[in-house]
């Protein structure tokens, strides 16, 4: 039977057997079967499980392999092919297009058997693919009519009708075909068929008309129907598994995340409960102020409330009023911290960012200043720590399964090769056999093309082979070179060859194991049709047609021609030449703006015609020099010519039509691509949209799907109340943002999804009377979409960010581009030129200078020889003249003569200066082994460029050597890392300094001769001695940093109110010259020591001498130089050459800068395609004409139409500062537009506008919505994500440069290697030892149970709910109750707290955690004991009762013991608190160096939006709350706006408070690059790489806890912590270990097997035991002896004072063996006893038993030797 079901596969209808009741019985006795065995249980345990093959899985196209399916079968019953199913009751059927179906062989609904025509009809049908494209096509209508009926009236009910039809008949279908629920494969058992039931059943229940069900709510379910697109198409299942994973993984970040922000929430309550509703109220103002809006101060020009605070550093009220507590909060009351859950949604807000800057101001007027302190631990942490981690940890998730997906097709082509190899060696064993292979032939010959005969000869007879395992054998050591690089791949190969059936003619051969190998062998059929199909060519059929037409070759003279054009069109100076026209064109298009003047149009007239004209020409000559056929296979050649040709439409409308604007103008944009021909960077970003956009196809789907979802479900639960006319007041007479309709409600949702959630929230609880509701979906909006759909995005990106790295970096070496070809060119010929004058200059100059003409040389080339004999005797001179200087005879390079250790020639055929006393020192003209190499920030390493074998070649010709350095200076590749790091290895501290001059002055200056050896020169050589010693001395440095670190402190005080404190701004003047003196001198020492080559080389060096030049010029108090005062602000730069962490930093960054500025054009051109469009759409249409101040309260456009009439009218007509009428400003709005600030204006502004000049009317122009949105898809999403990409990169190229041992380390070792780093930190600790008295001994037993551990945490926890069921407004009993319970908690923790101290004794003070209980046991006493102080006559300020109440929340932290995962992610926040320090360290600085800037430019700019009383630029604190602000991007625009309206309000008395808008645009923009771009990215790549590591090390098989636990176990075993156990206790303590280090009883065997070392008395000891277990684990590796010496050592460290090691007597083998000898010694005696006795039968009893005793005895004796043996 078996045989008849499993034959050979051959690729023909053979495979496929129709399903019949034989098959059925079959199955049925095989069922049969498997239970007999099941029963026996005897074979069963042998056979290995079989798993269901993954290249039949259904839903699967079959595999080519099996052949075509004859048409009679398709979609009848077919038997399975699978073996799994060989003993399960299903059949498998397959349609048109091999897709895999399978059914249950059970009757459907017990009704309907396998062979029932009903059934078979529905089966056919349902997998028909008509059938589900139908059901595909039925959702997206349904869809949109779900997105365009916002369904008020309910008459129009057909269409859902039939839609609930539709979907009914689909369901009816499948359940008759599959049955409902109760076999394999039917309708419920897909979770995906839940779906549609759960819908067809919502819409059911809403159809009848009786039903008293809330119908709306109901409907909303219909929009899960879209969802039903994912069950459909199976792409998207992959990336939706993707997408649950993360899910799963985010569950420790999510439970961090929410404790962290319960914390955060905790001490938001107690800090500012009931204190935003502090309001100026004015006096005397009716019977209750407190209530009455009308009693409120507002600001200035705004309708805002003054909030005040009565604390330090809040702010005070105006004149004729007072601060008091009112009952209205800000934002229409939502913003409070009056209990927990508005503390806690005010958190999250800050954490998502969301414009937090509003909270973070209403706070600091309320509270004062100081609580900034708060939000810095709140940002840092929650927002940029936690919300960084939802990143990693997606990112992760996605790596894992590309990981994954990377690792099975590269499986594939292993078994693709490991199948050709043996097929090879199966051709030889076949004829070695002298099998007829004519059965093999013809299937050969059957009508396959030669290829794939070629993979079905080895699909067949890959079962033929292998009578033994020798071919397996071959093949695997064939293959064992690779096995190095992939061992695990090696394995499954190895596995596979290994399962592949014996023999085929053997009947009895499991079926199974041939299947097995068959579906191996169809995967990679799989792979080579992938393979094949992506080398065909681009259209196989027309390939005749395009020979003919597509390719022009008639004549030879034409070929000619052909022949010069294509030389002169691929010519590099060609494609300069056009890039430099697409450039001037860019220019071009990026000059247009409003009110042109008509030159300037008819020039971009022309120019646009000659640039048209010269691309058309380009594509039509590319065309004839290389046929249409070659030209349009390449991408870029298609790109090119629809450019032109749209041009050329362009340019034919505009001269044909009147209209000068049309929209082909603005397509003239795409231009600007082509430069990505020759920009490698923007084409990588052009091709990572591309392959983003190709891998996030499926997800764009899943986002659309969400977007669609959300804002249907907004629609149907908000749209009748949260809609255009809701809320309307005299102020805001329509509502923007809304769910009235689909489309108004998709923008909310991206709005959402951009960031902005909150006032859309607030929005909506206002129109919904505060339903909840609004909370629950705007928060879900935010999660799902934004922090995991997105984050995913993102992660992709970053992905194919580095795969496109790795790309570009492989190809960018091999080959330039054209355009790189031709300025190389270039340079060759510029540099010839240089060369030739040079020498032509040079050899005058000899001429004149050269002495003895005779001695000069003739040749320079047979002069290499001679000219190192005559001065090789000085060289000894030379050490002894030197030894007057150095005081030691024979230094080989003497300071001063360090640097002309170089033949100085001057050009190219020089002779060799023959003077030996030229400045005393071209003495020794051999070039040296070394030259000195300077880069940048390195002060003197060497580095060997020419060696002894160099000599003569360098003195042959010096051009050739100059050449090599210059080319080493140019090509200089060394990481200044490196360079930092070798400083300290190369150069000893030299005692002494360099030369001077640079050494090429001696040979321009060779008349000027001096002997350095005369006296004057050895004082001068002394002075300088002393200042090297000075300089270099450790105490000069740190009186210098505290120098600086004063300077910067002295700026602080300059700020607006020094003109009215005369005596603090005498004091500054002072201190302000005596710095500069100071630095000045600095310099001085520093030029004299070093000399100036030597100090002019380091990059730190120069940035000194300029802030000292700057101050020196300041200090003139010329009024032309009064700018150069404010470059004093740079002063605090000196600080970054001398603190190390911060240099880290700088040279990450320096080294990033070239991408990070690679990256910022991209963005730029590719923004600037944006500009282009904003201008041609927008430009001029932002005016509007306002009666008053507010620029956005406009006048209606029936009143005044137009500019003209508005001027008219005598109103005022106002442009926003922020337009589009030129590049510039399209610039500066779209940047905002970007970072989602002060975007709202820009696009309402957008959205209103009618034509240029005329009035706006309310979303007159709807749809300028979506150029929005597709810019922020395109330019802020993916443009500002590659900074993130770009940065992580360079990070992590940074990171391999610094580990330099980890890349010499192979995986296994690693894992070693951070095992033993674990381990040697650690040792056995003596346990606290249980005390003596009977009394304490109990409480101590008592204190160590796990049971009071977990009570405590119970009551910690109790201890939180009851701290957020506090609020501000509760009666004053509830507000007893809660003092007294948190009395008694104190009490309770108290007396834990002391129960401990007793029991422990002083050991309760060795613990962190103890200590860490014990604080805040004593800092709640005291709070307690304030707070009863609060009711008192003592006058506490209120603020500090709150902040000492915070103490409470302290013990809330102790939770953080408990939880594993969470320690993980603390521990990853622990690793990279360092590098986040110094990174915080660096934004501090530039806050500061910007602030004291702010604070010079900006102090006397007028007051209002941004601006106020307490964030200003007038004092230091103001600027550093601004700056600190702006960090996040947030609220950046309202900075800027009163700056940009600077010019209106500026009058020509006071030049100073005219500030440039322009300075204003640039320092902002250039700190939100610098802080927000760059710096809070850095913070982001080392969160994801610590992440990284933190989670590797959770993940290694052996992690810090299980060492832990090995030590808690060991003490149990060991209490006096002598650090060995007894060999007889091993055996209990292997078992007493927790997994994997546990060896499970009975483990006697495993220890012999382990075979470790003992001491006398049988003692074993703790590393030796925890190395063997360890290896045990870890399985053996290489390097391991290495690893035990390095960890004895760290041990021996670790514990100093023991005796460690006693010598070792033997070992558990040896030990054991000797048992064993003794007792085979012992049996072996008994046995010769027996033989003995039998013998001695006959013999007399007495002599028996002598010789009986005799033996027992030496028996004993023998044992004895043995155990002292």
């Amino acid at each position: 039977m078996e045989e008849r079901y499993y034959p050979v596969i051959f690729p023909d209808e053979r495979n496929f057997r129709p399903f019949t009741s034989d098959s059925l019985a079959a199955i049925e006795k095989r069922i049969a079967i498997q239970k007999e065995r099941k029963k026996s249980k005897d074979k069963a345990a042998a056979e290995p499980q079989p798993r269901p093959q993954l290249d039949l899985k259904a839903s699967r196209k079959l595999p080519k392999l099996y052949g075509d399916i004859p048409p009679e079968l398709v979609a009848k019953p077919l038997e399975d092919l699978d073996p799994f199913y060989k003993d399960h009751k299903t059949f498998m059927v397959l349609n048109k297009k091999r897709t895999i179906y399978r059914f249950s062989a059970k009757r459907a609904l017990f009704i309907l058997g396998p062979f029932n025509p009903l059934r078979s009809l529905m089966i056919r049908i349902s997998v028909h693919s008509v059938f589900s494209m139908f059901i595909i096509c039925t959702v997206i209508i349904n869809c949109m009519f779900m997105a365009n009926s916002m369904e008020r009236s309910f008459d129009n009910d057909i269409p859902e009708y039939v839609f609930i039809g539709i979907y009914i008949l689909e369901a009816v279908i499948k359940i008759l075909a599959r049955g409902f629920i109760v076999d394999e494969f039917s309708f419920l058992r897909d979770p995906w068929n839940w779906l549609d039931f759960i819908v067809i059943g919502t819409a059911i229940a809403t159809c009848f008309p009786g039903s008293q069900v809330n119908l709306s709510a109901l409907r909303t379910f219909r929009v899960f129907r879209a969802l039903k697109a994912i069950s459909v198409i199976s792409g998207l299942k992959v990336i939706v598994g993707a997408l649950l994973r993360s899910v799963k993984k985010l569950v420790d970040v999510m439970v961090l995340t929410l404790f962290c922000l319960s914390i955060f929430a905790l001490v938001g309550q107690q800090l500012f409960m009931g204190i935003l509703n502090q309001k100026c109220i004015k006096h005397n103002c009716g019977p209750n102020p407190a209530s009455n809006k009308d009693c409120f101060e507002k600001e200035k020009d705004s309708e805002d409330f003054i909030m005040c605070g009565t604390w330090l550093g809040s702010r005070p009220c105006p004149n004729g009023s007072t601060c008091d507590k009112t009952t209205l909060n800000p934002d229409n009351n939502y913003t409070k911290f009056d209990n927990f859950g508005w503390s806690f949604l005010a958190m999250f807000r800050v954490m998502t960012q969301d414009s937090w800057e509003r909270l973070y101001r209403q706070i600091l007027r309320t509270s004062g200043i100081y609580f900034v302190f708060f939000f810095v631990v709140v940002i840092f942490l929650g927002s940029f720590y936690l919300l960084n981690l939802t990143l990693a940890v997606v990112t992760m998730a996605y790596e894992e399964q590309n990981r994954n997906v990377a690792a099975e097709t590269e499986a594939k082509e292993k078994m693709f090769q490991e199948a050709q190899q043996l097929l090879r060696e199966e051709k030889e064993a076949l004829v070695a056999m002298g099998i007829d292979r004519s059965s093999l032939n013809s299937l050969q010959a059957s009508s396959f093309s030669p290829k794939k005969r070629k993979f079905f000869g080895s699909k067949t007879r890959k079962s033929f082979f292998m009578r033994g395992s020798k071919t397996a054998q071959a093949s695997a050591s064939d293959s064992e070179d690779d096995a190095s690089k992939n061992p695990q791949l090696l394995e499954q190969t190895k596995r596979l060859s290994q399962n592949l059936p014996v023999d085929l003619f053997d009947e009895h051969v499991d079926p199974l194991h041939r299947q097995r190998a068959l579906s191996a062998v169809s995967i990679l059929t799989i792979t080579m049709q992938e393979q094949e199909k992506f080398q065909e060519p681009c259209f196989p059929c027309g390939k005749n047609l395009a020979s003919k037409y597509l390719v022009w070759d008639c004549s030879p003279q034409w070929l000619c021609i052909k022949k010069v054009l294509r030389t002169i069109m691929t010519d590099p100076f060609t494609e300069l030449a056009i890039t430099i026209c697409i450039i001037i064109n860019t220019v071009f298009l990026a000059v247009e703006h409003h009110n042109m003047d008509d030159n300037l149009k008819t020039i971009l007239k022309i120019g646009n015609w000659v640039f048209t004209g010269i691309f058309i020409a380009e594509m039509c000559l590319k065309i004839i020099a290389l046929d249409p056929y070659h030209y349009f296979r390449h991408g870029w050649n298609v790109f090119d010519s629809i450019v032109a040709l749209l041009s050329l439409a362009d340019v034919l409308y505009n001269t044909l039509s009147d209209n000068n604007r049309s929209f082909l103008a603005s397509l003239r944009v795409l231009r600007v691509f082509k430069l990505a021909k020759s920009w490698p960077t923007l084409n990588t970003l052009i091709k990572i949209i591309g392959h983003s956009v190709g891998a996030l196809g499926n997800l764009t789907v899943v986002l659309t799907i969400v977007v669609f979802i959300f804002s249907v479900v907004g629609m149907r639960l908000f749209g009748t109340k949260f809609n255009k006319t809701a809320y309307a007041t005299q102020e805001r007479p329509r509502r923007r943002w809304h769910m009235d309709n689909f489309y108004h409600s998709f923008l909310v949702v991206f709005r959402i999804l951009c960031g902005e959630w909150i006032e859309n929230m607030w929005g909506c609880m206002q129109d919904m009377d505060g339903s909840p509701l609004c909370i629950i979906v705007f928060v879900l909006i935010m999660v799902i979409g934004k922090l995991v759909v997105l984050n995913l995005f993102i992660a992709l990106l970053l992905n194919s960010f580095s795969n496109e790295e790795k790309d570009g970096s492989l190809e960018g070496e091999t080959r330039k581009t054209k355009v790189q070809l031709a300025l190389d060119r270039f340079r060759r010929a510029f540099s010839f030129m240089l060369h030739a004058l040079q020498s032509f200059c040079c050899k005058k100059c000899r001429r004149k200078n050269s002495p003895k003409p005779k001695e000069t040389t003739e040749s320079f080339a047979g002069e290499n020889k001679d000219s190192i004999l005559p001065d090789a005797r000085p060289w000894k001179e030379y050490d002894t003249d030197m030894a007057l200087y150095t005081g030691q005879a024979g230094a080989p390079l003497a300071p001063l003569a360090e640097v002309e250790d170089d033949v100085e020639y001057c050009g190219e055929g020089g002779a060799l200066p023959t003077s030996q006393h030229s400045a005393g020192v071209q003495a020794g003209d051999l070039p040296p082994e070394t030259k000195q190499l300077t880069s940048p920030d390195d002060q003197g390493v060497e580095m060997e460029v020419f060696s002894e074998e160099d000599l003569h070649l360098s003195i042959q010709s010096p051009r050739k050597k100059s050449d090599a350095v210059s080319m080493l200076s140019e090509c200089s590749t060394i990481d200044l890392n490196d360079i930092f790091r070798n400083l300290q290895k190369t150069v000893s501290p030299k005692k002494q300094p360099d030369r001077c001059f640079p050494k090429g002055l001696s040979c321009h200056f060779l008349c000027h001769k001096t002997d350095k050896r005369k006296s004057p020169w050895v004082l001068w050589w002394n002075i300088r001695k002393t200042c090297y010693q000075i300089v270099k001395h450790s105490w000069f440095e740190s009186f210098i940093i505290f120098v600086i670190l004063l300077s910067s402190g002295a700026l602080i005080f300059e700020d607006v109110n020094l003109p009215s404190r005369p005596q603090v701004e005498k004091l500054l003047r002072c201190t302000d010259n005596i710095f500069t003196f100071i630095f000045l001198l600095e310099m001085i020492l520093k030029w004299v020591a070093f000399g100036f080559r030597r100090y002019f080389t380091s990059a730190w060096c120069w940035l000194d001498f300029l802030i000292v030049v700057v101050s020196v010029l300041s200090l003139m108090n010329l009024p032309s130089l009064k700018s150069f005062r404010t470059l004093r602000a740079l002063r605090p730069l000196r600080a970054l050459s001398q603190f190390e962490g911060m240099k880290v930093v700088v040279y990450a960054l320096i080294s990033a800068i070239p991408a990070i500025l690679n990256v910022l054009l991209v963005c730029l051109i590719f923004w600037l395609v944006f500009c282009i469009l904003g201008v041609n759409l927008f430009s001029g249409k932002f005016g509007r004409c306002i009666n008053g101040t507010d620029i956005n309260m406009y006048l209606d456009f029936t009143e005044v139409p137009n500019r003209s009439q508005c001027n008219i009218s005598n109103y005022s007509w106002k442009v926003p500062q922020v337009n589009f009428d030129n590049v510039g400003n399209a610039y500066l709005a779209l940047l905002q537009v970007a970072t989602y600030k002060g975007w709202l204006e820009i696009m309402n502004a957008a959205v209103d506008s009618r034509e240029k000049d005329e009035q706006p009317d309310f979303e007159a122009n709807l749809y300028a919505y979506l150029y929005f949105v597709v810019f922020i898809i395109f330019g802020s999403f993916f443009t500002l994500n590659l900074f993130i990409g770009v940065i992580i990169d360079n990070f992590n190229q940074q990171q391999k440069k610094l580990g330099g041992q980890d890349i010499f380390m192979t995986e296994e070792q690693k894992k070693y290697y951070n095992a033993m780093k674990k381990l040697g930190t650690k040792k056995p600790q003596k346990p606290i030892p249980r005390p003596l008295n009977k009394c304490q001994a109990f409480v101590f037993d008592l204190v160590t149970s796990q049971v009071f551990d977990v009570i405590i945490l119970g009551l910690i926890v109790l201890n939180m709910i009851i701290m957020m069921a506090e609020s501000a407004d509760q009666p004053k009993d509830v507000k007893k109750t809660f003092d007294i319970l948190n009395i008694a908690f104190v009490v309770i923790f108290t007396i834990e707290c002391l129960i401990k101290v007793f029991a422990l004794r002083q050991h309760y003070f060795t613990n962190g955690w103890n200590l860490f209980d014990c604080v805040v046991v004593v800092l709640s006493i005291i709070s307690t004991l304030v707070s009863r102080l609060e009711d008192s006559d003592i006058s506490f300020p209120p603020t500090l009762f709150r902040v000492v109440r915070l103490a409470r929340i302290g013990r809330i932290l102790r939770l953080v013991r408990a939880a594993r995962g969470i320690r993980t992610l603390l521990f990853a926040l622990m690793m990279s608190l360092p590098s986040l320090f110094n990174i915080g360290l660096l934004l501090f600085l530039v806050m500061f160096i910007y602030a004291i800037f702010g604070m010079s430019w900006f102090s006397k700019v007028k007051k209002g939006s941004g601006i106020d009383d307490i964030f200003n630029f007038e004092t230091f604190t103001g600027s550093m709350l601004c700056l600190f602000q702006i960090t996040t991007s947030a609220g950046w625009d309202t900075l800027l706006n009163p700056m940009l309206e600077a010019k209106e309000h500026c009058n020509s008395s006071s030049q100073d408070s005219c500030q440039q808008p322009q300075i204003a645009v640039v320092y902002f923009v250039s700190y939100i690059i610098i802080s927000f771009l760059i710096v809070v990215n850095m913070y982001i790549a080392v969160i994801l790489e610590n992440f990284n590591t933190a989670t590797e090390e959770s993940e290694d098989p052996l992690g810090e806890d299980d060492f832990e636990i090995f030590y808690e176990v060991w003490e149990k075993f060991d209490p006096e912590a002598s650090q060995f156990i007894q060999y007889s206790a091993l055996s209990d303590f292997a078992d007493a270990l927790p997994e994997p280090l546990r060896v499970a009883k009975p483990n006697k065997f495993q220890f012999l097997v382990m075979d470790l070392p003992m001491v006398m008395g049988d003692r074993l000891h703790c590393m030796d035991v925890l190395f063997a277990f360890t290896t045990r684990v870890l399985g053996d590796s290489s390097g391991l002896d290495t690893m035990k010496t390095m960890m004895e050592e760290k041990f021996m460290e670790a514990n100093p004072f023991k005796k460690l090691y006693e010598p070792i007597v033997t070992t558990t083998k040896r030990k054991e063996e000797e048992q064993g000898a003794a007792v085979i010694q012992r049996a072996y005696r008994k046995h010769m006893e027996k033989m003995v006795k039998l013998r001695l039968k006959d013999r007399s009893s007495s002599s028996h038993q002598v010789f009986c005793n005799g033996d027992l005895s030496s028996l004993d004796v023998a044992k004895v030797k043995v155990h002292n043996d």
